[in-house]
């Protein structure tokens, strides 16, 4: 079993020596870890706004499905129904008015489907 460094105790005649280096070495640990949040400096080199891409890239397998609503709640409503599922991103969600647009991967079409319908939602 390994010694812990902060209770050893100086040998005899290693003398003060020893004493400065393990109080030295004390609060060092682990080397690797970040620096705390500064007053001064953010937590993140670039602000979130700007690593969001305005248009993401197309699904290599998304489907896009496109539901008209009685109402603009009801669209916004039904399309966040589907985002919390987990079946579509929030990125990928357009609500115009009352009609929503969404792009899901195609395994996830179906399911999609079913929830924008029983929202009251119609096949556009």
């Amino acid at each position: 079993m390994a010694a812990d460094p902060t209770t050893m105790h100086p040998a005899s005649g290693s003398g003060n020596g020893q004493e400065k280096e393990q109080e030295a070495l004390k609060d060092t640990f682990p080397a690797s870890d970040p620096v705390g949040n500064e007053g001064g400096r953010g937590s993140r080199a670039v602000p979130a706004s700007e690593m969001q891409d305005e248009d993401p890239a197309p699904l290599a397998d998304g489907k896009t499905v496109s539901y008209t609503f009685d109402s603009q709640e009801k669209a916004k409503l039904a399309g966040e129904g589907v985002v919390r599922a987990g079946l579509a991103e929030r990125s990928r969600l357009t609500v115009d008015g009352s009609s929503l647009r969404l792009e899901v991967a195609s395994n996830a079409a179906e399911d999609a489907d079913k929830m924008l319908q029983q929202a009251g939602g119609r096949a556009s």
